[in-house]
């Protein structure tokens, strides 16, 4: 995962920041999903407003992020392999 703040985390990182409150999100407010299937693996891109606290930081991220995911198929299951959030700029 490459997070709003342009860091890597991986999976286990990000879901033990997640259960343990270090990540907490705020607001998500999604909007349109925009999906492209290709066999067994899809991508699916969309826009959102956030408001994220992140324990250690000051200000933590808020506004709008683009999302992109890639996800796989694995044993008729679908998960998440790839997952980037870039800020949207004003202007």
């Amino acid at each position: 995962m490459i997070n709003p703040l342009g860091g890597s985390l991986t999976k286990q990182q990000y879901l033990d920041q997640v259960a343990s409150g270090d990540i907490d999100y705020v607001q998500w407010e999604p909007g349109e999903i925009a999906i492209r299937h290709y066999g067994d693996a899809a991508v699916i891109r969309y826009h959102a407003e956030l408001r994220i606290k992140v324990r250690g930081l000051p200000e933590a991220p808020s506004g709008s992020f683009w999302h992109t995911d890639v996800y796989e198929k694995h044993d008729g299951q679908w998960q998440v392999v790839w997952s980037q959030a870039t800020r949207v700029m004003p202007g």
